[in-house]
């Protein structure tokens, strides 16, 4: 089997391909779609270059998100509409969730209507993609629980060639069949052949957002739903909405992200490459590390994971695999309120998905500093072509 991660240049956002092969096959899954500083038009315009021209569409086994700001999200719709997707992979929906979402899209982007008008689609089921014969299947991921990600599974639990996306619940010791589930379980893990993708969904700042319901409803004068909120962002300042956000999460204001492992049991790791300049990669240098970790392909994908809050539920969820992760997505574009030391403990690599001039001033330099003492290089991708990364391994 062979593997290809991209790590796109779309600036302040997040769209991160894998490419699964084998023989004849092929698989493609995404993590996020959005970016350029939550530019609808250029994130439309990259997966235009992204997507083939014509028919047949471009197949996508699975698409996962993170959470539902504009910036992770502004390709999205685009996406489903245009390629041909099998999976899509949602944090679980619920009133609470889509609220503080709107109200963060609305302030922060001021145009944000068609996101949140996407938004209420998908939280409504109003949704449909893909064709008659092959709808996108919509499915929630649930909130993790106490059960951790055993190691071992025996040895003939992965070892079928096929591509095709699988699930496997870690509890029952069973095969999930997701063409009947609309909430895929905490204690379950996917997988193409020996290839896995593990999400883990935290639910510690739900309580915040109830305390942003009641105060937007002490504004509005009535209880808000999703319903009922579109007409509170229309009738009601840019400036409003941002006090009442502001008094509910503070200045720290980053959130919970679904986060996901991306890589493999397997311990015979191929270099595909001739030498130390291009380990890793298609036709860029970032791998001065130790050579023993270089094609180490487990990656840890965080959007705007706040690790000050969860990172202990999360490391314990991931359990013995948190020490075989080489390489993870740097929390939030470098924000210095969402580090913390155990995220870096043991990656080599962390990449930072930016924009050039962004107006948050990320990845604050304490971020990028603690990082490197850590031992973990900082992997920095913008807006810029020459920015992107591709990364190969095989076993």
């Amino acid at each position: 089997m062979k593997v290809t991660r991209i790590i796109h240049p779309v600036g302040q956002g997040g769209f991160y391909t894998e490419t699964l092969s084998n023989g004849t096959q092929e698989a493609t899954f995404v993590y996020d779609c959005g970016g350029f500083d939550k530019a609808k038009s250029k994130m439309a315009k990259y997966l235009d270059s992204f997507l083939p021209k014509g028919k047949p569409k471009k197949q996508i086994e699975a698409v996962f998100i993170s959470h539902f700001h504009a910036d992770h999200i502004n390709g999205l719709q685009y996406l489903l509409e245009n390629a041909e997707v099998k999976y899509l992979f949602l944090p679980q929906l619920t009133e609470e969730v889509l609220v503080e979402a709107m109200v963060y899209n609305y302030y922060t982007t001021k145009q944000s209507n068609w996101v949140n008008n996407f938004l209420l689609k998908l939280y409504r089921g109003d949704a449909r993609f893909g064709s008659e014969e092959r709808p996108t299947r919509i499915i929630q991921v649930d909130y993790s629980n106490d059960s951790r990600v055993p190691e071992n599974f025996g040895e003939d639990v992965f070892t079928e060639d096929s591509l095709e996306l699988r699930a496997w619940n870690w509890i029952q010791m069973e095969a999930v069949d997701l063409s009947a589930i609309d909430i895929f379980p905490a204690n379950a893990m996917l997988h193409c052949s020996k290839w896995l993708y593990i999400p883990y969904n935290s639910k510690v700042i739900q309580k915040k957002k109830d305390d942003l319901k009641k105060e937007l409803g002490k504004l509005l004068g009535f209880d808000v739903t999703v319903e009922n909120l579109p007409s509170l962002l229309e009738n009601h300042t840019v400036k409003a909405c941002k006090e009442i956000y502001d008094k509910v999460f503070g200045p720290q204001q980053n959130h919970t992200s679904m986060t996901l492992f991306s890589g493999t049991l397997e311990k015979t790791i191929r270099c595909r490459c001739k030498d130390l300049s291009e380990c890793g990669c298609y036709h860029h240098c970032d791998c001065l590390v130790p050579y023993r970790y270089c094609c180490n392909p487990n990656f840890l994908y965080t959007g705007d994971f706040e690790p000050e809050k969860n990172v202990e539920g999360m490391r314990d969820f991931y359990d013995t695999y948190w020490r075989k992760i080489a390489s993870v997505q740097v929390p939030h574009h470098g924000s210095v309120n969402n580090y913390d030391s155990e995220l870096y403990k043991y990656p080599v690599r962390g990449i930072v998905s930016v924009g050039n001039d962004n107006t948050y001033h990320h990845p604050d330099i304490d971020t990028l500093i603690n990082i490197q003492s850590m031992g973990c290089r900082p992997v920095i991708v913008t807006e810029d072509k020459s920015s992107m990364r591709i990364y190969h391994y095989s076993f």
